[in-house]
């Protein structure tokens, strides 16, 4: 069936049959996969990671928040109180008196990040060594947080989810606090939207600064498509080496 389909595609767009095929080879291949997805609060990671990881045949979801809630288990508050903030409340927690010219809400993200980071990548090395297809999605996720030596294994490809428009973001949360499970109130993530947006920003400049592949999130099935794309086109570099 899959030379079938590879024989019909190589008769109309060549280009598409080698994609095709280099995507089957993906699907088939022993070699780990290390998808990481981050994006600011309500920007559609989860979702996204779902639907990439159901394309890409990989059966092992983990949110950054289950990292940062088993880590909660293990670091006491007072040692790390932005640990038991939300990444757009560490600012609340922030115990060092923070001058003037610098934003509050992005110190306190920095150092929520920067520790749940810890725990991060010790999932990712631990997938790697074990030969574990993982795809990871959170806030935490952050571009120059994450070991460099891990984000240069040619298995492991990180994305960062944006959307430009304001409004549209404030939307997603209107429809994910529709859903029945559903367990924060739409009125605590609109009283911080400000904030999100801010830790949405620094989280771009971070994904250009470090050359991360930085994608609009209007679509589900645009976004998924973009991020095969990518990881097929690594692939071929790869091989191509």
């Amino acid at each position: 069936m899959i030379n079938r389909v590879k024989h019909v595609l190589e008769q109309e767009d060549p280009v598409s049959a080698k994609k095709y095929a280099t995507w089957k080879k993906i699907r088939r291949s022993e070699d780990p996969l290390i998808i990481l997805i981050g994006g600011a609060s309500g920007i559609g990671t989860s979702s996204i990671s779902f639907e990439l990881a159901t394309k890409l045949g990989i059966k092992n979801m983990l949110s950054t928040d289950m990292i940062r809630e088993v880590m909660r288990k293990i670091v006491s508050k007072e040692l790390c109180p932005t640990l038991f903030e939300s990444s757009y409340t560490a600012a609340d927690s922030v115990t060092t008196p923070v001058p003037a010219e610098f934003d509050k809400t992005l110190i306190g993200f920095k150092e929520h990040v920067n520790t749940v980071s810890v725990g991060l990548n010790g999932v990712v090395e631990r997938a790697i060594k074990e030969g574990i297809s993982i795809v990871i999605e959170g806030v935490h996720i952050v571009p120059g947080f994450i070991d460099e030596d891990l984000m240069n294994r040619p298995n492991v490809h990180m994305f960062v989810l944006s959307l430009s428009d304001e409004e549209i973001h404030r939307g997603r949360f209107y429809s994910r606090c529709r859903q029945l499970w559903a367990r924060r109130p739409l009125k605590r993530y609109l009283k911080y939207f400000a904030s999100i947006r801010k830790t949405h920003d620094y989280i771009i400049q971070e994904a250009k600064s470090n050359h991360v592949t930085l994608i609009e999130n209007i679509d589900v099935a645009t976004t998924v498509d973009s991020m095969i794309e990518h990881i097929i086109s690594e692939k071929e570099k790869e091989e191509g080496k």
